[in-house]
């Protein structure tokens, strides 16, 4: 089944939080300059609409609103991702997106490169 994903990318919609993680020794909540995607939202669409798939389970309650939540490290590569707000998107869907994920540009704090969790919402319609 085709389906088409909205990206919601607003000025101050990417969230970053504080956790501690394997691959970085802290996550900053607060950053001076947010991670981002080589070739810029566009590209991240790009991405997401060919290495994110839908699962064959779940389609009518799985539909609406998600959130991307992709923890990117101090060079810039995705070490850790997972969706909120679902139940019917497995890990295989979620390893295969990691695999494929380019290098990010990384979150700078203070001048330097930090690791950051960014949470991305996202919009799922079926056609």
């Amino acid at each position: 089944m085709r389906y088409l994903l909205c990206l919601i990318v607003l000025l101050g919609a990417n969230q970053l939080y504080a956790q501690e993680t394997t691959m970085c020794d802290s996550v900053y909540r607060y950053v001076d300059e947010e991670p981002m995607f080589k070739g810029g939202s566009a590209a991240m669409m790009q991405w997401l609409i060919a290495n994110l798939e839908y699962p064959d389970t779940g389609i009518e309650e799985e539909t609406g609103k998600i959130y991307l939540k992709l923890v990117i490290d101090r060079e810039g590569w995705l070490q850790q991702i997972s969706i909120k707000n679902t139940s019917a998107w497995n890990e295989l869907n979620l390893e295969k997106l990691k695999k494929s994920a380019p290098q990010f540009i990384p979150a700078k704090f203070a001048g330097k490169c930090v690791c950051t969790e960014l949470l991305l919402p996202m919009c799922i319609l079926l056609d």
